[in-house]
């Protein structure tokens, strides 16, 4: 019998997901959080059920990720102007202010979906997925916390 379970960059997913503090590790309030995210009904126990939609959920976000990975090396290329497969600070902060319209420093989710739709083709769907994973503080906007992180 083969291997069961999910892949590497799958379970890195979910962990990412669960890492609120981004310190690589989860604390007891992440731990608590995740469970609290599987129980439902709120009775200190997880059913099957309740596993079983949270792990549909789940799985369906990977899948999204995963064949939103192509169009993520689409947009590294575009950025990458001299095609030395690495990215500068300056060719990262060209795609901020490709998406930024109104200048102001932020890319609304708005902002964000028109670009990605149009230049990516992806579907509204996985690209709200992806930017909940750019905004990092659940504001409605990326861009400067990226800046402060060395993402942009």
């Amino acid at each position: 019998m083969g291997k069961v379970g999910m892949d590497k960059q799958a379970a890195n997913y979910i962990f990412f997901r669960a890492d609120e503090n981004e310190d690589q590790f989860l604390d007891e309030a992440e731990s608590k959080m995740v469970f609290a995210s599987f129980d439902k009904n709120n009775d200190n126990m997880v059913s099957m059920l309740e596993y079983g939609a949270v792990m549909m959920d789940l799985t369906h976000d990977i899948i999204r990720f995963k064949l939103n990975k192509g169009r993520l090396t689409g947009m590294f290329k575009m950025m990458d102007k001299n095609m030395d497969d690495m990215l500068t600070s300056d060719e990262m902060g060209s795609l901020l202010v490709a998406m930024d319209e109104d200048k102001d420093g932020l890319v609304s989710k708005m902002e964000f979906r028109k670009w990605w739709m149009a230049k990516m083709g992806s579907d509204e769907q996985s690209t709200d997925l992806l930017f909940g994973a750019l905004d990092a503080d659940d504001d409605g906007f990326f861009g400067s916390e990226l800046e402060k992180k060395g993402v942009f």
